[in-house]
């Protein structure tokens, strides 16, 4: 068929209506997505989502994309969920603060027919949701713990700071840390504290032991927000010599590992997670979710001076 024959034709159909594919691939898939808060690395999330999105409608798939920030309390994230039903969604995407508070969020929209995907953390009630984008965490615990013994011995003093209590990702990169510590018992941890994934907050806490007179040796944080507040108080008080790692692969923290501040990080790609996160959330909302891998596996990265100019590029 000719271009002409097949331009008249294509007008023909619409005009008595009888093309439905055509008809359901115009119509706009309305998602909503509830972050746990406004980290740097959320922010990269909130990014790529946008950029994605862009990208869709470039291929013909309009996407509407509500985005609201948790404020770090799974309150607001269920009040999120109730309003994503009221507006009637098609696809909730859910980055939970909490393992167990936000998993009524979840039963309500699912109760409401809703799919919720949840995002880089999981909630108790996983088996509920239709899939989970993200990385394991207890592995980025691991690599974390790891690569400081390789860089340090097995004989040496840490403190950690853990992000926001009863979230998937600090329960799982804690239990990391603790089985590789496990089996170094000449290992000490002086401290274990929380700053809540804020930086201003792990400046003060580090300030805190450094004046307490804790003799440490070494920093791991839960990510790297974390640490880069780490970092702030270690040169403020002339200790830079001390080796401070994270996770995440935040793009500040990127730079610091390029200047030789920051040890190491292990990155967890925020493009990976939200490009499945969408590409899962159009195909529920479709109805042909069958094609889509539910689960990936979205491994984490070590990155330190040897390689950080491949993932700052």
């Amino acid at each position: 068929m000719n271009r002409k024959i097949l331009a008249t034709t294509i007008a023909a159909f619409a005009l008595v209506g009888t093309i439905g594919a055509m008809t359901a691939a115009a119509e706009t898939i309305n998602v909503g997505v509830s972050f746990q808060g406004m980290t740097p690395y959320c922010l990269s999330c909130k990014e790529y989502l946008e950029q994605e999105v862009e990208e869709y409608k470039e291929q013909g798939i309009d996407i509407n994309l509500e985005m609201l920030d948790g404020q770090n309390d799974p309150a607001t994230q269920i009040k999120h969920c109730e309003d994503f039903i009221q507006k009637g969604m098609d696809v909730i995407i859910l980055n939970p603060i909490s393992y167990d508070g936000c998993a009524p969020g979840v039963e309500a929209a699912v109760e409401a027919g809703i799919p919720v995907i949840t995002m880089i953390t999981e909630v108790a009630n996983q088996d509920e949701c239709a899939s989970f984008c993200g990385s394991k965490h207890y592995d980025s615990g691991v690599m974390v713990a790891e690569h400081a013994i390789e860089e340090n011995g097995d004989a040496f003093k840490c403190v950690i700071i853990e992000g926001v209590m009863g979230i998937d990702a600090q329960i799982q990169r804690m239990n990391g840390f603790n089985d590789v510590f496990a089996e170094h018992p000449d290992i000490e941890v002086l401290a274990v504290e929380t700053a809540n994934w804020e930086r201003p907050e792990a400046m003060a806490l580090v300030e805190n032991w450094i004046q307490s007179g804790v003799d440490f040796d070494v920093i791991l944080s839960e990510n790297d927000n974390m640490a880069l507040g780490a970092l702030e108080a270690l040169k403020a008080a002339d200790k830079t010599d001390i080796p401070v790692y994270g996770v995440d692969g935040d793009s500040d923290a990127l730079v610091q590992i390029k200047e030789g501040n920051y040890a190491g990080t292990a990155l967890m790609s925020a493009e990976g997670q939200t490009r499945h996160a969408l590409e899962y959330a159009i195909a529920l909302a479709e109805g042909r979710d069958e094609d889509v891998d539910p689960a990936p596996d979205i491994p984490f990265v070590w990155v330190n001076a040897d390689n950080v100019d491949e993932y700052l590029k």
